[in-house]
């Protein structure tokens, strides 16, 4: 992505390993250099002094790079910089042995520990050798070694990971398991995670107050905040400061409004809940493999896209996200549909402008088996396949033209009846007046008609076949048609409040699961974090080499899965179907928990109303802040190109659409596409500038705090025409908003 965060796009984005990214951008571009214009490629090299020179390369040898570090000197790099900023990494040739032979090409870094390479300022780096006429490539292994050295292993950030202290005493671990209510694990869990939040504060020299602008607030106010956030299940003043959560200030005895926290986020740890018996540095999610059929049936309804924008000249820009079949316009005259609308996130859409001069779509074939490992998107054929829309252009000389045929329908700009401003304090209300708010949510539309009587893709002879093919046929399959959860999570936690235990000494199964909604999340990552990869070089050496300008397929599901799902002939399965059938649930990180007794639940304007460092700047040119209700999916924390992915149960109903992914502590932020609003009390204001988690529906509308919706979005767009979709069979009017959707007020 643009911004250098991982927002979900696959562009250059920067994955900072303890702060939300945004997981989407990512451009999986090749650089456009042909070998044989190289002047340097007089003197190709043969196969053997290839190999020899390859093995005989070394740290001394090259030189690294990165966009957003000023200073390359290896003595001011942290190992985990080559992990989180891998995205914006170019690799030189610098030694004579090497530089007019061989170009490089950054792959990726290899750590055991984060903490451990920190500590020792040492990396494994393997990098792609190719030789000056292209002819000869191979991946090498180097070891860095004189990097910056930290202590406790802290990153560029100064964070790090306080081991063995979120997890209880083994005497009290089973009891919290089986027997604990969500209350009472919320206060065991935040005892240990606060206070190794102070003192990871402490350790980096930070031991007075970290926020200021709290500093005048009285301790009898802090008092009064409590014992209503104790009714109201949410953490103490003091707590909900060290988290960097928005809270009320005071002018005197007067209320002055809410603080945002500015400075870059707080650093946050994985649940100890989360990964259980798993290995801490990989329960991000399962990859190219899908152990189940909803898995499945929501794999074939996903997409990769890449938006590639015109820039200056003849060079342009790729964007990467995941979309997903929202829904289609029925035809009048009972044809088969050629106009289909998909959802993905905000900031995947900002990338569809009228410079948009290429869209490509990658989805599952129906042929494509499950419990079986695929490879990456363009190495598999059989399993993926791609769809680019663009001009045909007759010499190199002419301009590509922009792709007619995709529209935004609707986005989450601006979404509400009052701005964030009017809740803040007098100081943050001048800084913040022009500020919208916004969910990273995004419709937009894709006309196969006009994309083919436009000549923008060959091979079709009618919309009619291009839209079947494209979409798997998704009209026909009415069954599995999305819908979209009617009561949301905070209004009905007990659907997804599931046990933390199975005790098989009662004869317990997976089973016991079934009764509780589980979460489905398919996405598109770019490859460049594939880990599952390395776990056999030699095999996987052709895709190593491709990671960079590929996706992988990434679900919500167990790492332990991979390649773990086949069964030899007169074998014992090593999990159960029971297990395997199984979605996930949601995570029990609690750094951006707002809600006690609900882990996974998050009002984003309270907990992290901007990702990473900065508020979102849209293609309007605008700043927004994060607002409305969120999920934190469990063991989902896949790298860029992500953004967008659906989060839907077993039913197929649409939970929330992925925006952020945090890698380290193993989950991420997916927008809520229905609230029913939760009241405070006096907790954060009163009158006017009372805030509440406000009321609203993102694709039905109706909720007492918004003024826009994907069907008001649509009916507007198509005023006084009639139309009808599959989610809206009798018009698009509030009169025809189905009844359990419509808002009790």
């Amino acid at each position: 992505m643009k911004k250098k965060l991982i927002l979900g796009l696959s562009s250059i984005s920067l994955m900072t390993p303890f702060v939300l990214l945004s997981s989407s951008c990512g451009s999986g571009v090749k650089p456009k250099m042909d070998p044989k214009d190289d002047p340097k490629n007089n003197n190709p090299i043969n196969k053997s002094d290839f190999d020899n020179l390859v093995k005989s390369i070394n740290q001394d040898d090259v030189e690294f790079k990165f966009q957003t570090i000023r200073y390359h000197d290896k003595s001011e790099l942290y190992a985990t910089d080559f992990q989180d900023l891998s995205s914006e990494i170019s690799v030189n040739a610098i030694s004579d042995k090497i530089k007019d032979k061989v170009n490089l090409s950054y792959i990726n870094a290899i750590l055991s520990s984060r903490e451990d390479a920190n500590s020792k300022g040492e990396v494994e780096i393997v990098l792609k050798v190719t030789s000056k006429d292209g002819k000869l490539e191979a991946t090498h292994r180097i070891k860095l070694t004189g990097l910056k050295k930290s202590n406790f292993g802290a990153d560029r950030q100064g964070r790090f990971e306080i081991k063995n202290k979120l997890k209880p005493d083994e005497s009290k671990t089973e009891e919290y398991l089986k027997s604990y209510t969500q209350d009472q694990r919320f206060e065991t869990d935040n005892e240990s995670y606060v206070n190794a939040l102070k003192e990871n504060l402490k350790l980096n020299g930070q031991t007075g107050k970290v926020r200021n602008e709290l500093s005048s607030t009285s301790d009898e106010q802090i008092k009064k905040f409590d014992e209503i956030a104790k009714t109201k299940k949410f953490d103490t003043y003091e707590n909900a400061s060290a988290k960097g959560f928005t809270l009320p200030t005071y002018k005197g005895n007067d209320y002055d409004g809410l603080s945002m926290f500015e400075g870059n986020e707080i650093g946050k740890q994985p649940s100890w809940v989360d990964t259980g018996n798993g290995n801490r540095w990989q329960v991000k999610g399962l990859a190219r493999t899908l152990p189940n059929e909803m898995y499945k049936k929501a794999a074939l309804q996903t997409f990769q896209v890449k938006l590639t924008n015109l820039l200056q000249g003849k060079d342009s820009i790729s964007e990467s996200g995941t979309m997903w079949i929202l829904d289609y316009q029925k035809p009048k005259n009972g044809e088969y549909p050629t106009k289909f609308y998909f959802g993905t996130n905000l900031h995947v859409a900002d990338h569809l402008t009228d410079k948009t001069i290429g869209v490509s779509m990658l989805r599952l074939e129906k042929s494509a088996g499950i419990k079986t490992t695929y490879k990456l998107s363009e190495f598999d054929t059989s399993v993926f396949k791609r769809f680019t829309f663009a001009s045909t252009l007759k010499n190199n000389n002419e301009t590509p033209q922009p792709v007619k045929g995709f529209k935004k329908v609707f986005d989450g700009r601006d979404f509400l009846t009052k701005k964030p401003a009017d809740y803040l304090n007098e100081t943050q209300k001048a800084k913040y007046a022009n500020f919208e708010e916004y969910v990273d949510f995004a419709v937009f539309e894709m006309d196969f008609k006009e994309l083919l009587d436009n000549k923008f893709i060959n091979g079709f002879s009618n919309a009619e076949e291009l839209a079947k093919t494209v979409t798997n046929d998704y009209h026909s399959d009415t069954a599995n048609h999305i819908k979209f959860l009617q009561k949301s999570y905070l209004s009905d936690y007990s659907k997804i409040n599931v046990p933390l235990f199975v005790d098989t000494s009662k004869n317990e199964t997976y089973k016991k699961f079934e009764t509780y909604d589980q979460l489905f999340a398919v996405g598109y990552p770019l490859s460049v974090e594939d880990f599952f990869l390395l776990k056999d070089q030699y095999a996987n050496e052709a895709q190593i080499k491709e990671m960079k300008w590929n996706y992988s397929l990434w679900i919500n599901s167990d790492y332990r899965y991979y390649e773990n799902l086949a069964v030899k002939e007169g074998a014992q399965p090593t999990f159960s179907e029971d297990q395997l059938k199984l979605g996930n649930f949601l995570s029990y990180q609690i750094g951006y928990r707002t809600f006690n007794d609900k882990p996974g639940l998050v009002d984003t304007f309270l907990s992290v109303p901007k990702v990473g460092k900065e508020f979102h700047k849209s293609s309007d040119g605008k700043q927004y802040i994060k607002f409305g209700l969120a999920y934190l999916p469990k063991r989902f924390a896949p790298y860029g190109g992500s953004s967008g992915s659906s989060i839907r149960n077993q039913r197929n109903e649409m939970v929330g659409v992925f925006y952020a992914s945090n890698t380290f502590a193993n989950t991420g932020l997916a927008d809520a596409f229905r609230c029913e609003g939760y009241d405070y009390g006096d907790m954060f204001g009163t009158g006017d500038k009372k805030y509440s988690l406000p009321q609203y529906d993102l694709i039905y509308g109706l909720g007492k705090d918004q003024k826009n919706s994907y069907r008001q979005a649509l009916e507007k767009l198509y005023k006084n025409q009639g139309i009808t979709t599959a989610l809206f069979a009798n018009g698009l009017s509030d009169e025809h908003v189905p009844s359990e959707f419509k808002f009790q007020q």
